[in-house]
């Protein structure tokens, strides 16, 4: 589904953390995420923003206790005035009142872990392997897992290819050995739409189906 609130009429309430501001109550292209069907339930803490565990909170900035308008993301629950969705690996949940315009049904690919797998690492970035690059290479730039990961029963959009590769280039002039070299991978990824992120996910970690597959 996709993020389609109303803006004028998704009045939401933040606060400027920086300032100490409580924002007054206002038209939003957000939509606050708890971690449970219920406007008491504790907002959505993203595990980057609060390693601690901690609550996620209503300051402007906490992106990561929101989705905004025109994203996309899987159903994983629903419940009479609320939604469920798979939000950085774990289910976060909003309201959608009957009546009230919220999400909107939308078609496309989706990605989940294979048959077997209880959970898939994510990505930030598509880079070869430290030993993909020629062994004289002094820097070579992999790629570590995120904090999150997408465990088995979830799903979320995604499933294009994704090119593997590492562009170096340290100096206008090139200068320096490599310089200028781009560094082709063999791992084959694919892109995931989790959270407010593209990230990518191993080819071999995953199914890309048709939603509703």
């Amino acid at each position: 589904m996709t993020i389609s609130a109303d803006f004028a009429k998704n009045e939401q309430a933040f606060r400027d953390c920086e300032k100490s501001v409580d924002l007054p109550l206002q038209g939003s292209s957000a939509v606050p995420l708890h971690t449970g069907p219920s406007a008491d339930a504790p907002l959505f803490s993203h595990p980057g923003l609060h390693p601690d565990g901690s609550p996620g909170t209503n300051c402007a900035a906490d992106w990561g206790s929101k989705i905004s308008a025109t994203q996309q993301a899987v159903v994983a629950d629903r419940v009479p005035g609320w939604t469920a969705i798979w939000w950085y690996g774990q289910q976060a949940w909003f309201r959608t009142p009957t009546g009230t315009r919220v999400t909107t049904p939308t078609s496309g690919y989706i990605v989940r872990p294979k048959a077997g797998k209880d959970a898939v690492p994510v990505y930030g970035v598509a880079y070869p392997a430290k030993e993909e690059y020629p062994t004289d290479f002094v820097k070579p730039t992999v790629g570590s897992p995120l904090v999150y990961t997408i465990k088995a029963g979830q799903a979320f959009p995604g499933g294009g290819e994704a090119p593997t590769g590492y562009y170096y280039a340290p100096t206008i002039d090139a200068s320096k050995p490599y310089d200028h070299t781009y560094f082709r991978g063999t791992q084959k990824y694919v892109t995931v739409q989790i959270g407010h992120r593209i990230a990518f996910v191993k080819t071999s970690d995953v199914d890309v189906v048709r939603a509703g597959s």
